[in-house]
């Protein structure tokens, strides 16, 4: 079974450098790990011409598109059964791999997720949590359980978000050939939304499928003064124009294909573009959306805010709200304090996870962050997955090793 690795990448060769060879690291001949380059004018080709690993496969865009056509681009580029996007400031954690096909092969689900640690780049100038990772109990060596479509059906129509974590993914998870092919439109268009991962998840929902997920890491999420996310900790710009997430949405407005609501001003915009969107493309699936708690969510975004983005936002929202017959909802909806809005279930795990986990400092590049990760977890996940070693055991031989490291070295 050929897994593919796909990249989308963008002016970013000194972060790639560093992922691409986490990628190239993982010790499985059966991968094929595609960089799609959106037209970088640094040096992403040269760093990847660089790599000697004949499963590299370098393509390019040839010009400037939106994030959802690099997506697209790449993945008509891809060959493989099981496809995982990664971004080029993220990190496979090579030795976890074997457990990641296994469950693959062995359960063939048509999404996998599982727990995603998050590693800051230690960059000039980022203000942004840098430098160390954090495993949580709670995150690793967890069993595998399978997420109920129908139920997550429900709460996405009914605005419940907090019910419907973790969600079914691509992006910080994988996906079968199949099942992109079942979910793509009659054009062979996979992406219909600007925001691929978002649109992805919630079309996946809206299917319905066989959605599995690892209470285990496979891969670190980076952020970086040059992610869209990550931009936003970033010291201002003297031209504003070139910040990341400026230019983001500036190409998303020149992208043929478009959200049904709109620009998404905000997170919870965004991911209610991405939900109608969804519903859009395929009405067989849409069912009975609760617009006035979804209204009622994304107003909350408005609360504290600039005034003028507030005033966007509602303005986005009156304009939908005509343009479905939806004022009566729109004029109904209320926006509620902000608050810790998740399951009783995902604030008693954060609880516990955080009392009983571990902070580990990594280094400067996602490279060292991998590698730490990958000795600290060694091979238990192997024999967690097959009833030899208790997940409390598994634990506990982690701190062993966090400790004994400390001990060795300068980090703690």
């Amino acid at each position: 079974m050929l897994i593919s690795i796909v990249i989308p990448t963008r002016d970013r060769a000194q972060y790639l450098r560093h992922s691409l060879a986490t990628a190239t690291a993982i010790p499985d001949p059966n991968i094929e790990i595609v960089v799609s380059d959106n037209a970088s004018v640094d040096k992403t080709r040269q760093v990847v011409s660089e790599v000697q690993d004949s499963r590299v496969r370098y393509v390019n865009t040839g010009k400037r598109v939106s994030m959802r056509q690099n997506f697209e681009f790449a993945l008509h580029h891809s060959k493989g059964d099981y496809v995982i996007f990664f971004g080029d400031d993220d990190g496979i954690i090579p030795g976890q791999f074997p457990f990641l096909r296994r469950i693959l092969e062995e359960k063939k689900p048509d999404v996998l997720s599982w727990s995603v640690p998050t590693y800051g780049w230690k960059v000039d100038g980022y203000e942004g949590k840098t430098g160390f990772i954090r495993l949580r109990s709670n995150k690793v060596y967890g069993d595998l359980r399978y997420l109920n479509a129908d139920r997550y059906r429900k709460d996405l129509l009914a605005g419940n978000l907090k019910c419907i974590v973790p969600l079914p993914a691509v992006y910080h998870g994988c996906a079968s050939r199949d099942y992109l092919n079942r979910t793509s439109l009659e054009n062979g268009v996979y992406f219909n939304g600007a925001i691929p991962d978002y649109y992805f998840s919630y079309l996946s929902i809206l299917h319905g499928g066989c959605f599995l997920h690892a209470d285990h890491p496979f891969k670190i999420s980076g952020h970086s003064p040059a992610s869209t996310g990550g931009s936003q900790a970033t010291k201002k710009l003297n031209d504003p124009t070139k910040h990341p997430g400026v230019r983001f949405g500036q190409e998303i407005q020149k992208d043929e294909v478009k959200d049904v609501v709109g620009y998404a001003l905000s997170v919870p915009l965004a991911l209610f573009s991405s939900v109608e969107t969804a519903r859009s493309r395929f009405p067989a699936l849409s069912g009975d959306l609760d617009y006035q708690a979804w209204y009622g969510y994304v107003l909350t975004s408005t609360l504290g805010r600039d005034e003028a983005l507030g005033q966007s936002i509602r303005g986005v929202l009156a304009e939908y709200a005509k343009k479905t017959g939806t004022q009566r909802e729109l004029e109904n909806a209320v926006p509620k304090e902000k608050k810790d809005g998740r399951s009783l279930r995902s604030r008693l795990e954060k609880a516990v996870g955080t009392l009983t986990s571990r902070r580990v400092d990594v280094g400067d590049t996602i490279l060292s962050a991998t590698q730490c990760c990958d000795h600290l977890l060694e091979n238990d996940f192997g024999m967690v997955l097959e009833g030899g070693l208790q997940r409390t055991q598994a634990w506990r031989r982690l701190k062993s090793r966090k400790k004994a490291r400390a001990q060795s070295s300068n980090f703690t």
